[in-house]
């Protein structure tokens, strides 16, 4: 039987995003499900995407402490929904303590999707430093959730699309540029 040089469709030559959220309670996991349905629609046309779930009450079992860490040396990212707070539990803590990766580490991100705090503005939380602090010992980069955050900021991001810089407002020609006309006035 001979090799083939059949051509690979796009789904087999793009390997998917994996993401491991950890929620921390009900309404951490509807924010999650709606940065899943978010990243989905937006990027999932592009880029096949892989979502694992895992409950943060659930690392006070060992067993499911070590499946969520073996799931972490896997994924591209993990974000961490939950609430702002002043510091994370000691079982939160030992698992972050218990990633070990290889040398050539897949995670690139550490994301931080935090609820809107009881006063109705979102101030930076022990919890957020901390998450700072594990992405820059593990140089990954931090990500937070924007205010807002449009599709095209997203897959800029994700690398999938070149940002785009517009020319600077020297190059605009007198005549083209938004700020010369001739008329003035309400109608001009």
């Amino acid at each position: 039987m001979e090799a083939t040089n059949a051509p690979k469709y796009f789904e087999e030559t793009i390997s998917p995003l994996s993401v491991v959220l950890m929620y921390e309670d009900r309404d951490a996991h509807a924010r999650g499900l709606n940065l899943y349905a978010h990243l989905v629609v937006e990027v999932g046309k592009d880029l096949p995407i892989e979502f694992s779930w895992w409950a943060m009450a659930a690392l006070e079992s060992p067993q499911h402490a070590t499946a969520a860490r073996d799931a972490v040396l896997l994924a591209d990212m993990v974000i961490v929904a939950a609430r702002p707070a002043a510091d994370w539990s000691q079982a939160f803590k030992a698992w972050i303590d218990s990633w070990k990766f290889p040398k050539q580490k897949k995670l690139s991100a550490l994301g931080a999707l935090f609820l809107p705090s009881a006063a109705g503005f979102n101030v930076m939380s022990g919890r957020q430093v901390y998450l700072q602090y594990v992405a820059a010992k593990l140089e990954l980069d931090f990500l937070t959730a924007p205010t807002k955050s449009t599709a095209a900021h997203l897959k800029a991001k994700l690398g999938l699309t070149p940002a785009v810089n517009p020319l600077p407002y020297e190059a605009y020609s007198v005549l083209d540029r938004p700020d010369y006309s001739p008329y003035s006035g309400i109608n001009g």
